[in-house]
C-alpha cells in the first residue's frame, strides 16, 4: 500500500511537518523514494525493540491507512 503512506506522509507535509519519517515494507521503497524522494524511509523492522528505537524521535505519529495486518503492525497500533 505504498499510495497510502504517500498521501498520509503529504498530509503530514501540509500539516506543517518539516520531516517525515515512513516506515514501509521494502517492496515498497522505490514508489515512496520517486514520489517523496526529501522523506526519510526505514524498511527494517525486524522486532519491537527495533521500531521503537526508528519511534524515538518523532513528536507525532500517524499510523495507516494502508496499515497491513501483520504481527509488527498490530504491535504498532497497540504501543502508539
Amino acid at each position: 500500500m505504498a499510495g497510502a503512506a504517500v498521501l498520509s506522509a503529504k498530509a503530514a507535509y501540509k500539516s506543517g511537518a518539516g520531516l517525515v519519517k515512513i516506515i514501509t515494507p521494502e517492496c515498497n521503497r522505490s514508489i515512496i523514494q520517486c514520489a517523496l524522494p526529501e522523506a526519510l524511509l526505514c524498511t527494517d523492522i525486524a522486532s519491537a525493540k527495533a521500531l521503537e528505537t526508528e519511534l524515538e524521535w518523532a513528536d507525532a505519529v500517524v499510523i495507516g491507512p494502508g496499515l497491513s495486518k501483520s504481527d509488527n503492525a498490530k504491535m504498532l497500533v497497540k504501543q502508539y
